[in-house]
């Protein structure tokens, strides 16, 4: 990761048996996300960015290889009583992967001050739903 420090706060950090990091993030909501998103899930691919970046070398050694991450859901439950896991596979050695680029991109489109509204699973709870281009009730009143 280049350029000014990020900010952010991963919930646990687990070590296995063979020294490999895995992140585990928490979620509360009630609806767990599919499989197939979960092995793209930006924010779990980001985490795992911090950790082969070095970000947590207080927590866990510098040369540790990454173990993937997963989310899991608290509040929804398996018929065993056990929270909903999903797991992300690891990022794979070689780079650039899926998620240096879309760190890459993000990045760019801030410095190119272009940040574009796009529809995904949070429009619903979102705070700016009406004022939001991406939304029928966010379009320009004026043409």
């Amino acid at each position: 990761m280049r350029g000014a420090p990020e900010r952010g706060a991963v919930d646990r950090l687990e070590i296995d048996a063979d020294g490999r990091v895995r992140v585990v993030d928490f979620k509360t909501g009630r609806t767990a996300k599919g499989k197939a998103v979960v092995a793209a899930d930006p924010q779990l691919g980001v985490y795992q960015l911090a950790v082969r970046e070095g970000a947590f070398v207080e927590q866990v050694p510098a040369d540790a290889q990454l173990g993937g991450a997963e989310l899991v859901y608290l509040r929804t439950e398996l018929a065993s009583g056990l929270p909903i896991a999903r797991d992300q596979p690891s990022l794979p050695d070689e780079s650039p992967t899926w998620a240096d680029e879309l760190v890459d991109r993000t990045a760019a489109g801030i410095r190119a001050e272009q940040l574009c509204a796009r529809l995904n699973d949070s429009c619903g709870s979102c705070a700016f739903h009406a004022v939001c281009p991406a939304q029928d009730a966010g379009e320009q009143v004026v043409r």
